[in-house]
């Protein structure tokens, strides 16, 4: 019967590996948030769930490298869902940048600007989370797949014939004249 390691050497192969990853960690959580302070809570919430899960480690299923790697990711996808959850037209208004020269054409922009929040928030739940995952947040079809429990086609499909709606919706209240929608 194999013996099991004590916690003195769990707590030195734990320090090993820290000194070994953590900057390889920090550097892909930092590529994957864009923001420094944030990626280094999610790390240090990396080498935390390591270190109360180090003993049950199987290197035979998996490198250590690998390890890692995959419960950094999982720490990633808790670090947008619990930012998402907040996500509001406010929000979104925010984000819109009205860069544009001359009051003409800010003017255009604020309207347009204003019609898109409104059609946003007269879509369904799942429409309007896939454009806001998809346009605000720069996801790609599968990350908003696993985001949403739904398949990557079907996302594809959803975010096709959403924006083929609002084109139509916006074509009408623009183009044609009616700026009422």
């Amino acid at each position: 019967m194999p013996l099991l390691p004590n916690k003195i050497e769990i707590k030195i192969s734990f320090e090993k590996m820290y000194n070994e990853y953590y900057s390889k960690v920090l550097r892909h959580i930092v590529k994957k948030i864009g923001n420094f302070h944030d990626a280094e809570d999610v790390a240090s919430e990396v080498f935390i769930y390591c270190y109360q899960h180090f003993d049950s480690y199987d290197q035979s299923k998996a490198s250590l490298g690998t390890w890692l790697y995959l419960i950094s990711e999982s720490r990633i996808k808790n670090y947008y869902r619990s930012r998402r959850q907040n996500v509001s037209i406010d929000t979104l208004e925010e984000k819109a940048d009205d860069g544009f020269v001359g009051p003409e054409k800010v003017a255009e922009f604020e309207e347009s600007r204003r019609w898109l929040a409104e059609e946003l928030k007269r879509l369904p739940e799942i429409q309007r989370k896939i454009i806001v995952l998809r346009y605000f947040y720069d996801l790609k079809s599968q990350e908003i797949a696993d985001e949403v429990g739904i398949s990557n086609a079907n996302v594809r499909t959803i975010l096709s014939r959403t924006l083929d709606k609002l084109e139509r919706n916006y074509k009408k209240s623009f183009i044609k004249g009616d700026k009422n929608g």
